[in-house]
C-alpha cells in the first residue's frame, strides 16, 4: 500500500523542471518576461538502464512531477531554468530479490538459488522518492529546445519487498529500514519540441544512491516529460 501511495503522489504532484519551453501563461511573471515562476508545470517517465553485473532488472523506471519552477530569460533564445521535483524510483527483479544484512545493506540474491522450491512467481522490488533540484541551460529555437544541465537529489524512504506466490495465495513481504545515501547527483540533456521533451539521465559511479557494501546500483536513464 505505501508503495502504490508513493508512485501515486509522484504520478500526481511531480514534474521536471528540464522538459519543455516556457510556460505561455505562469503563475507569475515579469513585466518584460525575463523572469518566471510556475507551480507544477510538467510530468514525465524515465526507464533506467541498470549497468551492474549484481542484478538484471525485470523493469526499473521513474515517474516526476515538478513542484515549482523559477525561470530566467535574458534573451529570446536563452534561459536558465531551476526547479524542484518530486520523484518515485523502482526497480523490478524477477531473478533476485533485495534483503538487508545486518547493517541494512541492500543485497541482491538470485531467486533461482535461495527460493527454488519453495515460492512460484517470485519477484524482488526496490523503491526509494527523490526531491530533485534541477538546474538547466536551455537554448530555444522557435519550438525547439535544447537543454544541459545537472541535479541534486535528496533520496529518502528507501523500501524493499519480495512479491512470491504459493499456490494461489499471494504474499509480499516488506522492509523499510534500507540504508540509502541521502545526497547525490546527476548530469542532464533534453531535446524537446513545443512541450514534449525527451531527457537522458547520467549518475556517475561516485554517485550512487546505494553506499559501498550494498549491490551495485549504476543506472542511466532515459525518458519522456510533458509540459502543461
Amino acid at each position: 500500500m505505501k508503495r502504490m501511495l508513493i508512485t501515486a503522489l509522484a504520478a500526481l504532484l511531480t514534474v521536471s523542471a528540464f522538459a519543455s519551453r516556457p510556460d505561455d501563461d505562469p503563475l507569475y511573471a515579469s513585466p518584460n518576461g525575463t523572469f518566471t515562476f510556475d507551480l507544477f508545470s510538467h510530468i514525465g517517465y524515465g526507464y533506467h538502464f541498470v549497468k551492474s553485473s549484481a542484478f538484471k532488472p525485470s523493469s526499473a523506471g521513474e515517474f516526476f512531477v515538478n513542484i515549482f519552477e523559477f525561470g530566467l530569460y535574458p534573451s529570446q533564445h536563452f534561459g536558465i531554468e531551476l526547479g524542484v521535483d518530486v520523484e518515485s524510483n523502482y526497480f523490478r527483479s524477477k531473478e533476485h530479490f533485495f534483503v538487508l544484512d545486518t547493517k541494512d545493506k541492500i543485497q541482491a540474491l538470485k531467486i533461482s538459488e535461495n527460493m527454488a522450491g519453495t515460492y512460484e512467481k517470485a519477484r524482488g522490488s526496490f523503491n526509494f522518492l527523490t526531491f530533485n533540484a534541477p538546474l538547466m541551460l536551455k537554448g530555444y529555437f522557435d519550438k525547439v529546445q535544447i537543454g544541459v544541465g545537472a541535479e541534486a537529489s535528496l533520496n529518502c524512504l528507501g523500501e524493499t519487498y519480495i512479491t512470491y506466490k504459493t499456490g494461489s495465495k499471494r504474499t509480499q513481504v516488506e522492509d523499510t529500514a534500507a540504508d540509502i545515501n541521502l545526497f547525490s547527483y546527476g548530469f542532464i540533456a533534453s531535446l524537446g519540441f513545443d512541450y514534449t521533451s525527451i531527457f537522458f539521465k547520467y549518475y556517475p559511479k561516485g554517485s550512487k544512491v546505494l553506499p559501498d557494501g550494498s549491490v551495485d546500483l549504476n543506472y542511466m536513464t532515459l525518458g519522456i516529460a510533458l509540459g502543461f
